[in-house]
């Protein structure tokens, strides 16, 4: 996996996004079920972002992860995303696209708070919506990562602390009724250099290529005598 430029992405080209909570990101089945995604999610009882974790081959055969955002909607028209505003990014108002960001995925978890749940390192963040068919449907995708640059935090990992999020609402700073969250005051970036520390240092399991409870890595077994 790709190690980042820890300098670089502090000062360029972070972003932080909220979607639906679900164990493994692998399209809506009975064990894993969307939850607190928003009125779209509790009304359709899927999204575009069922699949953000879902290895697909793109067109050159290359495994990728399609990943989705909902961007902010105004009187009924669907906002683009504001390349620019990306920590530190200095993109063109007219950009499509822009390449090596860090996109931190959260969701609201059991606690109501946003946690991290994964993250796509030396992304694609493109400022429309694009389409992609993953098994006979058409999914919608603003990122895309190489698969082997993205990693699915298990679910136990996700509730500890350092991987929480602040609220704007509750914490003056973070997450507002937006699904997007760019980070800009310095007081902004203090939490993202901590997170990214977070990312880098971590070496548990990646849920990534994990479908269902069948497939989720097992604790060894110790006896007492082992201690």
């Amino acid at each position: 996996m790709a190690k980042l430029n820890y300098k670089k992405v502090c000062k360029m080209n972070v972003i932080f996004c909220k979607i639906t909570s679900m164990k493994y990101y692998k399209g809506v089945t009975f064990y894993d079920q969307p939850s607190r995604g928003g009125s779209y999610i509790d009304e359709n009882g899927t999204g575009g972002e069922v699949t953000n974790f879902y290895p697909t081959k793109d067109a050159d055969g290359e495994e990728v992860c399609f990943g989705f955002v909902e961007p902010k909607h105004n009187h009924g028209v669907t906002n683009t995303i504001h390349l620019e505003n990306i920590t530190g990014n200095m993109a063109d108002k007219e950009a499509e696209y822009v390449d090596d960001v860090l996109v931190i995925w959260c969701a609201t978890l059991d606690t109501h708070h946003p946690a991290v749940v994964g993250w796509y390192k030396n992304s694609t963040f493109y400022r429309t919506i694009q389409e992609v068919m993953i098994d006979d449907y058409y999914y919608p995708y603003n990122a895309l990562a190489k698969a082997d640059d993205c990693v699915l935090l298990p679910r136990n990992e996700r509730d500890k602390g350092i991987w929480s999020i602040p609220v704007s609402r509750y914490d003056g700073y973070g997450f507002g009724q937006s699904m997007i969250y760019y980070p800009q005051s310095d007081f902004d970036k203090q939490k993202v250099k901590k997170i990214i520390e977070s990312i880098e240092s971590y070496a548990g399991n990646n849920w990534l290529r994990v479908f269902n409870e069948d497939q989720e890595p097992k604790p060894e077994k110790k006896y007492f005598w082992q201690k």
